[in-house]
């Protein structure tokens, strides 16, 4: 795809993943202050356009609190930073709602740690060890690295730590 109007090509792009344009806040603000269009009915398409209809996209959530899911996992994040936090975050609430079915019971063998300074015992099973700041313990479970580490990477990760767990 391509554009002069970045607006409106992030509008369609929006469009394509099943969402509309004030779903999404950048394209939201950037129409409001007069950046570009992003009324679909106003922007003018050349080329095949077909809407895929069976992939299912999640946006990240701003905000998205990892507190929120202590009851589900063990996470140790106390010194980590806000894009640290928000990256797991959003990586854990996708892995949920892709995953309707956890067992919980087999989630809470599994230690996320994130962070500099962390103080606890690492012997579970399972560790994530997420970011720059917590690769001291990277030997103790699988690492991703960053800063922050991506929230697909940790998507993933979490997904396969699940499969393997109990195995």
């Amino acid at each position: 795809m391509a554009s002069t109007d970045s607006v409106a090509i992030d509008a369609i792009a929006a469009n394509i993943i099943g969402y509309t344009p004030n779903e999404i806040e950048t394209i939201r603000i950037g129409s409001a202050v007069g950046l570009g269009i992003s009324d679909l009915k106003k922007i003018h398409l050349k080329g095949d356009f077909k809407k895929p209809t069976s992939q299912t996209f999640l946006l990240p959530r701003p905000g998205e609190d990892i507190y929120k899911y202590n009851d589900k996992l063990n996470i140790y994040c106390d010194n980590a930073c806000e894009k640290c936090r928000r990256s797991l975050a959003n990586a854990v609430y996708c892995f949920y709602n892709e995953n309707h079915d956890v067992d919980h019971n087999k989630m809470k063998k599994l230690n996320i740690i994130t962070g500099k300074s962390y103080k606890g015992n690492i012997e579970k099973v399972l560790n994530l060890i997420f970011g720059n700041c917590a690769k001291e313990y990277s030997e103790s479970g699988l690492y991703i690295a960053g800063c922050p580490p991506l929230t697909g990477q940790a998507k993933e990760a979490l997904k396969n730590l699940y499969r393997s767990n109990g195995k």
